[in-house]
This record gives C-alpha cells, structure tokens and sequence, in this order.
C-alpha cells in the first residue's frame, strides 16, 4: 500500500519512512502526491497548509500529529487518527495496521475524531486580542485589519448576545451602506472558513452572535 509523508522536519520524516518501509507501506514523495491521490497520508498538523490539509480530507485519509493538545487543533476534526508528539512508533504502527487490515474503518475512525473535536468546541473559545490585532483559537492566530479587530472585540466582550447592525456600525467614523455586514463577511472568511468551525451566528432580524 502506498502511504505519504507530509513534515518540514526531515530526521522525522526518514525515521518514519523507514518504519514505513519495514511495515511493507510504499512510501511517496509528497511532491508526487497529485498522482496517488487516495492513498492515506501521514500529517504534521503543526507546519502543513491548513488548506491543503482540506483538500486532501477530501480524498485521503489522513494520521495526524501534532504538539499541542488535540482537542486545540481544529484541523484534528479532519483526520481519521490524531497523536500528540511525542508519540511511541507503536501507537501509529497499531492505527496503521488496523487501517491497512479494515479492522477499523473509516468511519469508525471519524467518528471517534468527532467526538473530541467536538469536546475541543466546549472547551477552547475564540478570543481577540485587540491590541496585536489577532483572532485567538487554541495554539491558531489569523491577523486582523484594525477595523476587523474592533468588530470582533465588540462580539467578544458580549458573547452569547445579539450584538445589532447599529452597535457594529458605531464602531466606524463614516459608516458607509452596510459596512456592519461587509466586516462580519471578512471575519467569517478569515476566522470561521479558515478553521473550519462556526463562530459567528446571524440572528434574522436582529444582528450578529459570536458563539
């Protein structure tokens, strides 16, 4: 079976090659991936592309590690099986094989990855810290405009409430049309697309809610 190997640190990477190897895995060169698209793919969560890391769920099924605590990884929710480094060589021998064997299949593995994505949900909360102008999840910061950063303190300091059009647009100098909207959208593309998890709720009528 053809496997590949997705890190920037090359001691590991040929470490896990050769355990690889051993297992009777045929190992791909990531920069071949497009060709064997299918085949699993062993992840670091921490230096891999976040969007990459997505199109890839879409077609493989990915092992994943990373350094920090699962639970704040968002990117967790995507793979089919997710280690804390540092982690034994018999951990991911023992996900492999009962890959490779159907023992555990897919299925059963995402929905086990749902369940502590979801506890990741309850317990991490997005944050803003409004004076370096970064959205704040887990170990995750996204840069924000200044007037990005202003609109998402505001959701912030009132989570869980409806926050209206009108207290958004008190923010701005010269509100212009619908700028309150134009803002959340920007928000929503750089925080809820990008993690791939939904914060910000519209209530019909009535405003905005950061959850």
């Amino acid at each position: 079976m053809k496997i590949c190997i997705l890190t920037d640190d090359k001691k590991f990477h040929r470490m896990l090659e050769l355990e690889l190897t051993e297992q009777g895995f045929e190992v791909v060169d990531a920069e071949n991936y497009t060709e064997n698209i299918g085949c699993p793919v062993l992840c670091d969560l921490d230096c891999c592309d976040a969007d990459g890391i997505r199109e890839i769920s879409q077609s493989s099924e990915i092992f994943g590690w990373t350094r920090h605590e699962i639970d704040e990884n968002p990117l967790a929710q995507l793979c089919s099986c997710v280690l804390e480094r540092p982690f034994l060589m018999s951990e991911l021998r023992e996900a492999l094989q009962k890959y490779a064997s159907g023992e555990m299949t897919a299925r059963k593995m995402k929905k086990t990855q749902h369940r502590v994505s979801e506890f990741g949900r309850r317990k991490n909360m997005l944050t803003c810290n409004h004076q370096k102008r970064e959205a704040v999840f887990g170990a995750q910061t996204i840069v924000l405009s200044p007037a990005e950063a202003d609109v998402l303190k505001l959701l912030c300091d009132r989570r869980g409430e409806v926050v209206s059009r009108a207290s958004l647009t008190e923010l701005f100098d010269s509100p212009e049309g619908n700028i309150a909207d134009v803002y959340i959208c920007k928000l929503r593309a750089k925080i809820d697309n990008r993690l791939g998890l939904k914060f910000i709720y519209t209530v019909k009528g009535k405003g905005y809610m950061l959850k």
